[in-house]
């Protein structure tokens, strides 16, 4: 009797399913226009597969974009796509053509880590511009930029908006990991400059942008960090960057945290949008404590439920936002195979949560063994929406065959004046109570029953 109630219970809270792998690859190869311009590419050092990584991943309908960053020399395409409806290893598919693929051509794409797709359609491209940033002579000719492409219209050309000199680093250093798309036309940017990191507010309405700067956003000195048994070689400042989802009842939440530490900082979207408050907004920013390991990839579904890697246990989290985040950051997948360096999460139309390992402390240290499986893109189901939608209670489950986008409409909800710069909103409806709370409970309960038996 005992374990079938612990059986049913179980059942009942594993609404969250492990990760099933979609796609794997041991190295990157792209759709060519022919056989010959691969041979040409390979023979002037131009495509190296060893120096191609997957890091950034985001689904729209029915294509899977994903980037490659130019961190190495040899990498012909930076932003990609796979068609969902493909399978094993498929080519990647440079997007939205070769051309806007070229180094050293400036209207073209660079280097790109990390992109986002509004519920409209506008694949919002992060270029940070310099590229070769993992060698000792980076190209920096070309200089940062957003580059907006219309997914619904592929006849619509790029809007490029270019970032004001004001927030890049004086000593040319500026690297844009990762972007986070708010309301009123409003882009949150993590600049991990050595010299000057920072998160860059961009309002893409009128160009205007500033830099919003903290020692929380540096590496912490002494970190000392481990994946799969190998020390790190690099520390880095700000990297990742995650949003609470649209509320109408209070100000926006934006979470951050260095690469090169296990701490996590948040602030209001408020202190970040008001240039009077810069000038203390050390005060504004909580502390909300270790994370128990680095994260290079953290996302915020509609829900407010953080889903965030971490690297140093090959595992990936969940984490509600509305709780304390001490105690409260629950494993629910760990795989010292697979999930080696959690990169990247993406939530698509049908309420699935999807995610890029991809071994990169290999690639850090220059060791990428071409025999091994070194890339995944793994799906699993979460039956909720991203961060780009309002609050709400969880989806109802569906089949999950269909590998679509958003195609909601984004809330225009103001910021209200709410005077908690740094904290959350705890005043959401309890039932829209997530999956990790849900857990929590279960677990007493299941605690109790075998106390009582």
């Amino acid at each position: 009797m005992k374990w079938c109630l612990m059986l049913l219970l179980v059942g009942a809270a594993c609404s969250v399913q492990e990760f099933r792998e979609e796609y794997i690859w041991r190295s990157l190869d792209f759709a060519w226009p022919n056989d010959s311009s691969r041979a040409r590419a390979l023979g002037r050092m131009e495509y190296q597969p060893e120096n191609n990584a997957l890091a950034g991943i985001k689904v729209w309908r029915d294509r899977i974009y994903l980037t490659v960053p130019r961190w190495k020399p040899g990498v012909p395409a930076t932003l990609v796509f796979i068609p969902a409806s493909s399978r094993g290893s498929p080519v990647l598919q440079p997007f939205p053509s070769w051309d806007m693929q070229t180094i050293g051509n400036c209207s073209a794409l660079q280097f790109v880590q990390n992109i986002d797709i509004d519920t409209n359609g506008q694949m919002w491209v992060l270029d940070s511009g310099t590229v070769y940033t993992m060698t000792d002579h980076p190209d920096t000719r070309c200089p940062p930029k957003l580059v907006v492409l219309d997914l619904q219209n592929s006849m619509t050309r790029p809007r490029v908006l270019e970032f004001p000199d004001s927030v890049l680093s004086r000593t040319n250093d500026s690297i844009l990991v990762d972007l986070v798309l708010d309301t009123d036309s409003f882009i949150y940017i993590s600049d991990a400059s050595k010299t000057e990191p920072g998160i860059i507010v961009f309002n893409t309405r009128n160009g205007q942008a500033w830099k919003v700067s903290d020692s929380t956003m540096q590496a912490n000195p002494f970190w000392d960090g481990m994946v799969a048994g190998k020390r790190l070689p690099v520390r880095m400042n700000i990297n990742a960057l995650a949003l609470s989802p649209v509320s109408q009842r209070a100000n926006r939440t934006l979470f951050f945290a260095p690469l090169s530490s296990d701490k996590l900082y948040s602030i209001s979207t408020y202190a970040l949008r008001n240039k009077d408050l810069q000038g203390r907004i050390r005060s504004l920013i909580s502390d909300l404590g270790n994370k128990t390991s680095f994260s290079q990839g953290m996302m915020v579904d509609s829900q407010g439920i953080m889903y965030l890697g971490l690297n140093s246990m090959d595992a990936i989290a969940r984490w509600d936002t509305r709780t304390p985040l001490q105690e409260n950051v629950h494993v629910f997948t760990k795989d010292s195979n697979r999930m080696q360096w959690p990169s990247t999460f993406a939530i698509d139309e049908s309420g699935s949560l999807w995610v890029i390992s991809n071994r990169l402390q290999n690639f850090l240290e220059g060791y990428v063994r071409l025999d091994e499986i070194n890339y995944r893109v793994m799906r699993t189901v979460t039956n909720t929406k991203s961060y780009l939608y309002p609050e709400e209670t969880p989806m109802m489950p569906s089949d999950h065959t269909d590998h679509g986008g958003f195609n909601g409409t984004q809330s225009a909800a103001e910021p209200s004046d709410h005077t908690d710069h740094g904290g959350f909103n705890h005043t959401h409806n309890a039932a829209a109570r997530p999956t990790s709370v849900v857990l929590t409970m279960i677990t007493s309960i299941l605690t109790f029953i075998w106390m009582s038996y």
